[in-house]
């Protein structure tokens, strides 16, 4: 398939051609519901409709009212529902004011048998109470139902199992658009946010307990929704403090917050942000395995100054000599082009062994082509995979070694074009894949293959697995971070 680029930016779905205001988002879910009927039932379930919108329901787009203004979704269903729909993009709820224009557009409706709704439809915390919270339960008697994107998101996913062939197309493209549009946390990157801490008391002195050890001893970090700060919760988040870099946590879940009182119980009630605050729980620490200063001693790149937040691949930032050297190798390997999905935070995870390839006619075990050679080959296809990962980890002696991102790869078919000491004309008799291999991250404890415990399945034999990065450098067995990644894939981010 050939590639669609438009104003620079890849088209992966049709609703990417609109564009990503919030224009555009409503554009593209007033379309899916007008064509899509599994959709339509499911999202009268989420508006607490019983038995569902008939087939002569009509969806309006940006209708004008006079001196009301334009409304962003009307759902007319004559006789049984007038629904208005004002969508907002981020952490917004419309004001008082607009929704009581909406409520009054409603009463003014000539159909007085139809029931009457108005929805807000925003973002809201992975648990979603804040749109919930901070949204009206009623405005002028019509009643309100406060609805986050992720539920919509949640609902065309979920309409894909009763539509036909046609709808699936559009539910199918409109869940992978939402998923880049709204507010989510994104579950399968492996960017870091870096961002600075110190010693400061939080909340203008009200309280004892520093920005350090909010992290440190609460094991959490809030921050500002928008402005100079991310609208989107990142992956994983690092901190640095006295010019090091300290640990790299991924974000376990996040939810929103108005006022200090409500996250640390010591501060005053009242104690007010003065705009929505992210919370982020996080996950275990991954502490460097070396001192890892803010800048390079070597000034093989630019230094970095002041309380910038800056963003580096994960494994840049654990086997880099500085943060400095991170971000400028992450800047230049974007600007590469790429030959996999180099965004991913999944590691395929491969038994070595000592023995020595191509029919003895190397004296090279499998365990030297990683670690004298930095490579690594497989078969394309059959058990192996046909798309290269960006992350590969080795396991023998029943012990992870070592993980490792794909820096290239080519094909080859003769293991003399990859061993020169191997006679020419030694088949692999069908095309196999060569990785040049990244600098090794070790595990900072001791990771066998399987748990101690038995707080999951055992793994037998030489089978290759894929977990999430961090829970493969956190957890205490190989089998409990596979077992945690199908876990945190089964959620719904």
């Amino acid at each position: 398939m050939a590639e669609l680029i438009a104003r620079g930016q890849k088209i992966e779905t049709v609703f990417d051609l609109v564009g990503s205001n919030e224009n555009a988002i409503t554009y593209s879910l007033g379309w899916v519901l007008a064509e899509c009927n599994s959709f339509r039932q499911k999202f009268a379930t989420l508006l607490g409709i019983s038995g569902g919108f008939s087939d002569k329901m009509r969806v309006r787009l940006q209708d004008y009212y006079h001196e009301k203004g334009f409304t962003d979704i009307r759902l007319i269903d004559s006789g049984k529902y007038h629904v208005i729909i004002e969508a907002k993009r981020g952490f917004t709820v419309p004001s008082a004011e607009q929704l009581e224009k909406y409520a009054d557009r409603l009463h003014d409706s000539s159909d007085a048998k139809a029931q009457k709704i108005l929805v807000v439809l925003a973002e809201s915390d992975r648990e979603n109470q804040w749109l919930s919270q901070n949204a009206p339960k009623s405005i002028k008697k019509i009643p309100v139902q406060a609805i986050s994107w992720r539920e919509v998101q949640k609902a065309a996913h979920e309409s894909m199992s009763s539509a036909n062939h046609a709808e699936k197309r559009w539910l199918k493209q409109l869940v992978q658009y939402l998923g880049k549009v709204t507010t989510a946390q994104n579950q399968n990157s492996n960017m870091v946010w870096v961002v600075p801490l110190n010693r400061k008391k939080i909340s203008d002195g009200k309280s004892e307990v520093t920005f350090i050890d909010v992290v440190e001893k609460h094991g959490k970090y809030f921050h500002p929704v928008g402005g100079r700060y991310k609208v989107e919760p990142p992956n994983y988040i690092a901190f640095r403090y006295d010019s090091v870099l300290q640990s790299v946590h991924h974000v376990k879940s996040y939810t929103v917050f108005e006022d200090f009182h409500d996250v640390f119980y010591k501060i005053p009630k009242g104690t007010s942000t003065g705009k929505p605050f992210y919370l982020y729980e996080l996950g275990e620490a991954i502490k460097p395995a070396h001192h890892t200063p803010t800048n390079d001693s070597q000034k093989s790149c630019p230094n970095l100054y002041g309380p910038g937040r800056h963003w580096c691949f994960i494994d840049l930032l654990l086997t880099c000599g500085s943060i400095a050297e991170a971000k400028d190798k992450t800047k230049k390997r974007q600007e590469k082009p790429a030959t996999q999905n180099q965004n991913s935070n999944m590691v395929w995870v491969v038994p070595l062994n000592r023995e020595k390839f191509a029919g003895e006619k190397s004296e090279i075990t499998f365990i030297d082509v990683v670690e004298k050679h930095g490579k690594y080959f497989h078969p394309i296809g059959g058990k192996y995979p046909v798309e290269p990962p960006n992350y590969i980890a080795f396991r023998y002696d029943s012990v992870l070694q070592s993980v490792h991102h794909v820096k290239s790869y080519t094909v080859f078919e003769d293991f003399h074009d990859v061993f020169y000491k191997i006679p020419k004309g030694t088949s692999t008799g069908k095309p196999f894949y060569l990785y040049e291999l990244g600098e090794a991250i070790k595990p900072a404890h001791h990771t066998p293959t399987n748990d101690s415990q038995k707080s999951c399945s055992d793994l037998y034999g030489s089978a290759r697995h894929r977990c999430f990065i961090d829970l493969l450098l956190t957890c205490g067995s190989i089998a409990k971070a596979i077992d945690k990644t199908k876990k945190r894939q089964n959620r719904l981010c």
